[in-house]
């Protein structure tokens, strides 16, 4: 079963199970952001604070854990990816600050990302700390898909061969962390990459040795 609390279910022969008020992030954005003016992307933001993946998550849980079987839950959350929607006591909500473009990533916005990972940061570990209360042998996966772009802002428009290295070392720095049971621990390295990450997790719930692809950095 494959439960989803922010973005679409998309994975064939699977039974999906969306939560009340499901939308599909990726589609909204794009057209509010680029094709509709500033008083109904001042709606999209209204909606989009209101809805809490991680607390919807939490709350969930222990009615899949009651169903006796094994579940996968998928949360993408949008944070810290602008528009900015914690205000400065870590409250979601909306502001006419965060009435800004989702491609937003002006430099000058770095004190507004650093205070949105920050809060964030806070409510991810509140969530893992309950779904582990709950359930000790869970594997929880903490994954983003990409860097920040403060540095690459200016080169947006720059082929990628052209890009400096910081650049290019800010848009590939993604985060990584995986939460396993002690028996499959010794399959994880420090340097351990994106790639295999499915392949551990997989192995490790079925309880076999994985099978990972090479790995370049």
């Amino acid at each position: 079963d494959i439960y989803d609390a922010g973005t679409g279910c998309q994975v064939r022969y699977s039974t999906c199970h969306y939560p009340p008020a499901h939308f599909t992030f990726g589609g909204m954005i794009g057209e509010i952001a680029n094709f509709t003016p500033l008083r109904l992307w001042k709606s999209f933001a209204r909606a989009l604070s209101s809805v809490d993946a991680l607390g919807m998550i939490a709350k969930t849980q222990p009615k899949l854990l009651a169903g006796k079987r094994p579940f996968f839950v998928l949360i993408h959350h949008i944070s810290p990816h602008p528009p900015y929607l914690y205000d400065r006591n870590c409250r979601r909500g909306f502001t006419l600050n965060n009435a800004r473009p989702a491609s937003d990533w002006s430099p000058e916005r770095l004190p507004d990302f650093i205070h949105e990972t920050t809060c964030l940061n806070r409510d991810v570990a509140r969530t893992v700390r309950a779904l582990i209360a709950r359930d000790s042998g869970a594997i929880i996966v903490l994954q983003s898909d990409h860097g920040a772009w403060f540095r690459m802002y200016p080169y947006k428009q720059t082929p990628l061969s052209q890009w400096p290295t910081d650049v290019v070392e800010e848009r590939l720095a993604y985060l990584n962390q995986v939460r396993l049971p002690d028996r499959c621990r010794k399959y994880v390295r420090p340097d351990f990459a994106e790639v295999n990450t499915a392949r551990l997790i997989v192995a490790c719930a079925r309880h076999e040795v994985p099978a990972f692809l090479p790995e370049r950095t």
